[in-house]
């Protein structure tokens, strides 16, 4: 009895032992594991967006202060099966303008000329007081991160980047910098970011002037962010009443503030037509669709490098789209933001006002939704697809409708997916031909910028 006795508590012993070994790993030790499209992550550049792909592929809170660009160029470093340490170790190698250091469970980058924990003249050492609050999402987080640089964001543009948990936020009186670490490690898996914004090479005579830089929360498990542009300057005033936002739904204008981000290289967008709608759903992460005009109306590009938009509200991209092509008008529909001609608003003939439905499917790729899409309105056809995106085989997404139009289809499947657009265009007399006389065709795309699609009659 004695001996079994003695083997329990050894057991138990070498049980504690562990627990506390595994609780006093450095989250530098944790392995960095696969991006959120489930492929190996590959980091070639600092951004908030790449920093915060890290900190979700090693499920660590990060704070990343971004340098004045123009550092070095052409580097790569595949992070996905080593350390977070060695990654860090190879990104301060190939950009020794960064350092990192990890406080508290969060693992910081800031400019080695003004790393945060060294200069006490850094924003970030700005003196908050104590913060409680009991029950909070990302959108409120933003709304208190924001404030520590003296901006104002409406509880109507709370954005939660898809994620509804709900945490408590209770800090000691402290500074700027132990605010924004406190929110990222409160909520466990988010990446703050300030960066100068737009970087000089985005600035385009005659643009309005936008703040200085810009604040970030950067949700790494899904890829979102949501961003508001600050100033160094401005006194700290908490919000005194900070009461849970409620999450947006579909149809509100919370999307509309969203800030359009970057593309996936670190450039900012420049618009120079409608042609490029996929590509402001991609970098707003906002579902989108796009009607055409006809073939034989010009499909008009303005000349020149385009209007940047990165940095700027959707609403104002959206403004700044339509006066490049006033033939256009756009209009939100359930969360959707849909771009058509004009002229296609009012005609109840068009193709995308056909019956289809009911409509439903569960858990199926962007490409598995086209196929029912072209099974709707070309029974027995088979699909073949232009490109598969690169995510259409990783993420899934389910549509429940009752019989609804084509356009009640393709906005229900932008939505479900997050960031896609659907592209509908009519087809000249030779394409007409080529398909065997079907005159439309109906397109997906997805954020990586490759589609799928079909004609139809």
């Amino acid at each position: 009895m004695r001996s079994l006795v003695r083997v329990a508590l050894v057991s138990a012993l070498l049980a504690s032992l562990y627990q506390a070994a595994v609780q006093a790993q450095s989250v530098l030790d944790r392995p960095v594991g696969r991006d959120f499209f489930d492929k190996p992550l590959v980091i070639s550049t600092l951004t908030a967006q790449s920093i915060g792909a890290l900190g979700g592929a090693a499920q660590v809170p990060m704070g990343f202060e971004a340098a004045v660009p123009g550092g070095p160029s052409n580097w790569r470093i595949e992070a996905t099966g080593r350390t977070l340490r060695s990654v860090l170790d190879a990104i301060v190698a190939a950009d020794s303008r960064y350092a990192y250091q990890e406080q508290d469970g969060v693992v910081v980058i800031t400019p080695t000329a003004a790393a945060a924990w060294v200069d006490r003249e850094n924003s970030l050492h700005r003196t908050v007081n104590a913060i409680h609050y009991d029950n909070i999402g990302i959108g409120e987080a933003m709304r208190i991160a924001a404030a520590l640089f003296g901006a104002n964001l409406h509880p109507s543009q709370a954005d939660n980047l898809g994620d509804q948990k709900r945490f408590a936020l209770n800090l000691p009186a402290g500074t700027v910098l132990e605010v924004l670490n406190g929110i990222v490690r409160a909520h466990g898996s988010l990446t703050w970011s300030l960066e100068p914004w737009p970087p000089p090479a985005a600035a385009s005579p005659g643009t309005k002037r936008q703040p200085p830089f810009q604040l970030l929360l950067v949700r790494g498990a899904g890829g979102r962010a949501h961003g508001v542009g600050v100033s160094l300057k401005p006194p700290i005033a908490l919000p005194e009443d900070l009461e849970p936002a409620p999450l947006p739904q579909p149809g509100t204008s919370a999307i509309l503030d969203r800030i359009v981000g970057p593309k996936a290289n670190s450039l900012p967008l420049k618009l120079r037509g409608v042609v490029e709608v996929p590509e402001l759903a991609a970098v707003a992460h906002v579902p989108m669709g796009v009607e055409l005009v006809p073939p034989t109306q010009p499909r008009v590009l303005t000349p020149g490098d385009g209007t940047v938009v990165t940095g700027m509200a959707l609403r104002d991209a959206l403004a700044t789209l339509i006066a490049l092509d006033p033939r256009y008008e756009w209009r939100e529909i359930d969360g959707v933001i849909v771009v058509r001609p004009i002229a296609a608003w009012t005609d109840m003939a068009h193709p995308l006002l056909r019956e289809v439905g009911p409509i439903h499917f569960t858990d199926v790729t962007l490409q598995n939704a086209v196929d029912y899409q072209q099974t709707l309105l070309e029974p027995g056809k088979r699909h073949v697809p232009m490109a598969p995106a690169a995510d259409a085989t990783r993420r899934t997404l389910s549509v429940d409708l009752p019989a609804g139009t084509l356009l009640t289809l393709v906005n229900a499947t932008a939505r479900a997916h997050g960031a896609a657009c659907w592209i509908y265009e009519e087809l000249d007399e030779k394409d007409t031909a080529f398909y065997g006389g079907r005159s439309h065709q109906l397109s997906m795309q997805g954020p990586d910028g490759t589609g799928m699609g079909f004609a139809f009659r």
